[in-house]
């Protein structure tokens, strides 16, 4: 459900996923969305699997979008992220100390941690510049049998990021790439859709520190994740008016999310981590989670949009941090809630 939750959103603005303006026109949109993974830690041990933490992971985030077409089925936009908030927080947690007996470290039987958050951020991430079109068209005047947009952008760098630096602050930081393509086909008053987001996120350099401003390591070379998201579904038609272009619609999807293997500062998923790893780079594991979801879109009028959205889900077991025996539980859910602003020159 969280193609990366902390790395990088896509929150579906468009009518539809194959929707563009028509040719010189425009649309703008301004979007939140709040997502959010919660489950438990749970350590392995000679007595099997012990839990030593609740974890929860918040990113409210705030979108301000710009599309443009420029001639028929051929579209530039600019997109810009803002994180209100990003927050990893536990309750319920420990101390990490040292186990001679795996050489590693351990939560289990240790002094108990105050509950709170292990990393917290805020701040306007890199502007996202794309180009956008539709090859083929329900709409164009040879009529296809089905529409298919296809989209590619770049993520400018940042200064700041989630990651690392004195004033911690939100999104990947690096360079990013994205390519997105969707297929959709009017069937009466369905739209069945198939849709898929890859996303790149390069290597960067940071500077981390503990939360009181003392440096850890200076120069860590983080690689956030690179993201996979299947989305498929059917956009459904309750009510149309055409002389007004006001419209209600439904739509009922299901998610495949897949975040690749990462590097990571240690400390920033985990709490309390031993000070040799701390700030330094350790492995994220992979990971994969699968969901539902149900998205209204009402259309007022022919020129504005407001679009309301969640999705629930489910994400398999994950390795935290390589140095450490520490997985999410298989209790881990995921969701996201949202809505969406969009004011249409037509």
């Amino acid at each position: 459900m969280l193609a990366s939750l902390l790395v990088a959103l896509t929150p579906a603005f468009a009518a539809s996923v194959t929707d563009m303006p028509p040719m010189l026109r425009g649309d703008v949109t301004v979007g939140y969305t709040f997502d959010t993974l919660r489950g438990s830690l749970q350590e392995s041990s000679d007595d099997g699997k012990v839990e030593v933490a609740q974890r929860t992971l918040d990113a409210h985030l705030l979108t301000y979008r710009a599309d443009f077409s420029a001639g028929p089925g051929v579209g530039v936009y600019v997109e810009l992220p803002h994180w209100a908030k990003q927050d990893v927080s536990v309750t319920g947690a420990t101390q990490m100390v040292y186990d001679p007996s795996t050489d590693s470290g351990t939560y289990v039987g240790t002094n108990a941690l105050a509950d709170g958050s292990v990393a917290k951020g805020s701040g306007v991430g890199g502007a996202w510049i794309g180009v956008r079109g539709t090859p083929w068209s329900e709409q164009f005047k040879d009529r296809n049998r089905v529409t298919w947009l296809l989209e590619g952008a770049v993520r400018t760098p940042d200064s700041t990021n989630f990651w690392g630096g004195k004033e911690r602050g939100a999104g990947p930081g690096g360079l990013g790439w994205r390519l997105h393509s969707a297929f959709s086909r009017q069937r009466g008053a369905s739209s069945p859709y198939l849709a898929v987001t890859w996303t790149q996120n390069r290597p960067l350099e940071v500077d981390t520190f503990r939360a009181d401003g003392a440096a850890l390591a200076t120069a860590v070379t983080v690689d956030p994740a690179d993201t996979l998201r299947l989305r498929i579904g059917t956009e459904n038609t309750a009510s149309q008016q055409e002389d007004t272009g006001a419209e209600l619609r439904f739509d009922l999807h299901l998610t495949v999310d897949y975040a690749s293997p990462s590097t990571v500062p240690s400390g920033v998923f985990l709490p309390g981590v031993l000070d040799t790893t701390a700030g330094t780079a350790v492995q994220h594991a992979e990971r994969l989670a699968a969901g539902a979801g149900l998205g209204v879109t009402w259309r007022p009028m022919r020129n504005a949009e407001l679009r309301v959205y969640g999705d629930a889900g489910t994400q398999l077991a994950q390795r935290q941090e390589h140095p450490y025996p520490v997985r999410t539980g298989g209790d881990t859910l995921v969701a996201s809630v949202g809505t969406a602003l969009t004011i249409r020159a037509r």
